[in-house]
């Protein structure tokens, strides 16, 4: 007999609770997400059972598991359209899998809010893509390091830019005191394997950003480099985990706080919380790429319309999340901008070396 289970995940452990369809008895499991927690997990299912979650990053990892050595069916599903879990006034994790349990048992699978699994090279190019990120912020904290050096001995006319590579930091090593020059060795050293590491990092999300299929749609908006497209097509790819932008622009951190009351509801500034961070940076300084672009089209226009109104701030990330769900969009309906010049965008497609997608034909 076929069972529908519902799996609520926590960062070390999860809860699981199967249903049948003629019967009230209820199945549950508290397990941990370790290895031992998966094995046991898959000793309790069956290759017959309906498995469903929410979908995050360990439930791609958790659904592949299942998948290859249970065989059952197993659906991910958007936090945002399970209703029944976040307006529970019950909330806990045995509820919240009880309640996916009967998601799955009492709803027709096509009115689902299923989003797709993601294969392993996509989730491999997210986290190349954290990578380059993470080793950013490092070169960025070392730099700071090196830079408050000089500012701790009165040398002031040492800038950012001036240590920003090896050839700059070696000319104006000599001018610290021996102390010091100890400790801006240790960071010279450090600096140098960033720089490499950084460098290889850019490079292989690059060219795995130039052979993908979607990389010429995003593209195709003014101002779009290939460090943009490459966050753009990686987190938000074909937009079937995405039924409207609304959504699209809360997971990309440019929705405002809702607070309701009764039936109203209060608009607040930006969430500055719970959102792909990779996304919302990149993204906003794609803005301001597009803003100094010699043919930034609507969007540019839209820009300097916000900043006569209010700060630059501000209106870069009205323009974002308009740049956001317009990728989105193009990319799901494999569409190009409106108004794009076929020339231009073949001459900005070659410089990057992008390939694929057959762009010549957008006339």
């Amino acid at each position: 007999m076929t069972r529908y289970v519902g799996i609520d995940l926590a960062k070390r452990s999860m809860q699981v609770c199967a249903v049948q369809e003629e019967s009230a008895a209820i199945e549950r499991r508290g397990l941990k997400t370790d290895e031992t927690g998966r094995q046991k997990l898959c000793s309790f299912l069956r290759k017959e059972d309906v498995v469903g979650m929410e979908v995050c990053g360990y439930a791609n990892t958790l659904a592949r598991i299942l998948l290859k050595q249970v065989g059952c069916e197993v659906h991910l599903f958007n936090p945002g359209g399970l209703v029944m879990v976040w307006k529970s006034r019950k909330k806990t994790d045995k509820e919240d899998a009880l309640k996916i349990a009967k998601y799955l048992r009492d709803t027709p699978a096509e009115e689902w809010v299923e989003v797709p699994l993601l294969s392993e090279e996509e989730e491999g190019f997210r986290s190349d893509i954290t990578m380059k990120e993470f080793l950013k912020k490092e070169r960025s904290m070392a730099i700071n390091r090196l830079h408050a050096l000089y500012g701790n001995e009165g040398i002031i006319d040492v800038t950012r830019a001036d240590l920003a590579d090896d050839e700059g930091r070696k000319a104006r090593h000599g001018e610290l005191s021996e102390r010091s020059q100890v400790y801006a060795q240790i960071l010279e050293e450090q600096l140098v394997l960033l720089d490499r590491q950084l460098a290889a990092a850019e490079e292989t999300v690059a060219e795995k950003t130039r052979k993908h299929e979607l990389t010429p749609y995003v593209m195709s908006i003014p101002g779009v480099g290939i460090a943009t497209a490459a966050v753009l097509v990686a987190y938000l790819g074909d937009g079937k985990r995405f039924s409207k932008a609304s959504e699209v622009a809360n997971y990309a951190g440019f929705a405002p706080r809702v607070d309701c009351s009764g039936d109203t509801n209060h608009y607040g500034s930006i969430a500055q919380h719970n959102f792909c961070h990779p996304i919302r940076a990149v993204v906003l300084e794609g803005v301001w790429s597009i803003n100094r672009c010699s043919y930034g089209g609507p969007l540019a226009a839209k820009f300097q319309s916000l900043a006569g109104r209010m700060n630059k701030q501000k209106s870069a990330v009205a323009v974002a999340r308009k740049l956001v769900t317009l990728a989105w969009l193009l990319m799901k309906r494999r569409e190009y901008y409106n108004g794009i010049d076929p020339n231009m965008l073949g001459k900005k497609l070659r410089y990057y070396k992008v390939r694929g997608a057959g762009w010549e034909s957008v006339a």
